[in-house]
């Protein structure tokens, strides 16, 4: 059913993404998830197509798909048929949060893109993923987007926890780099404002 795309969608989408994800080996780029691909080589470019179209289709097109269905059905959400086609999506939400697992959908795999697409370690995937953490649990905050207020505090506690770990991570990875500590704490204290 739909329900199990939603939960193949982060998996899926960190595969197809992998094509990108090449690294530097004595000045020559080489595919991470199968080193006799050279990256942007015409057998690499071959793969980039079929990659170009899963991500129109899977990457896009599943967060479009429910949206549009959701939006087009949005005066019927409360129905029995629809509710159990299509609750999943949006039965623990306020009404007018009814598309904000799609944006949960998207943080996930904006998160996970992160890991597959920007140098591991690195000061800039840190920052990345602080700042789309960051955004996330500020709203969380500002809008409260569950129906039960428990829900949204778990859901605040799970953002900030997956914020303070990678901020964490970040600073041990480069807390000797002056300028990527003078970044952190910066977010840190924006953070904290917010």
């Amino acid at each position: 059913e739909l329900f199990i795309l939603v939960l193949l969608y982060p998996g899926v989408s960190t595969k197809i993404l992998a094509l990108f994800n090449c690294k530097n080996i004595n000045g020559s780029y080489w595919l991470e998830q199968d080193y006799t691909i050279s990256c942007y080589s015409h057998r690499w470019h071959t793969y980039l197509v079929g990659t170009i179209i899963m991500i129109v289709l899977w990457l896009i097109g599943i967060p479009l798909i429910f949206f549009i269905t959701l939006t087009y059905n949005k005066a019927k959400l409360r129905r029995q048929t629809t509710l159990l086609r299509f609750g999943f999506l949006y039965l623990y939400y306020k009404d007018k949060f009814y598309y904000w697992e799609i944006v949960e959908l998207l943080r996930r795999v904006f998160l996970t893109a992160i890991i597959v697409l920007i140098d591991r370690g690195s000061p800039t995937q840190f920052i990345v993923g602080l700042f789309v953490s960051f955004v996330a649990y500020t709203a969380q905050v500002i809008l409260l987007p569950f129906e039960d207020k428990n829900d949204n505090w778990i859901q605040f506690a799970s953002l900030l926890g997956i914020y303070f770990t990678l901020y964490y991570g970040a600073f041990k990875t480069n807390n000797e780099d002056k300028f990527t500590t003078f970044l952190l704490m910066l977010v840190n204290v924006l953070s904290i404002t917010v």
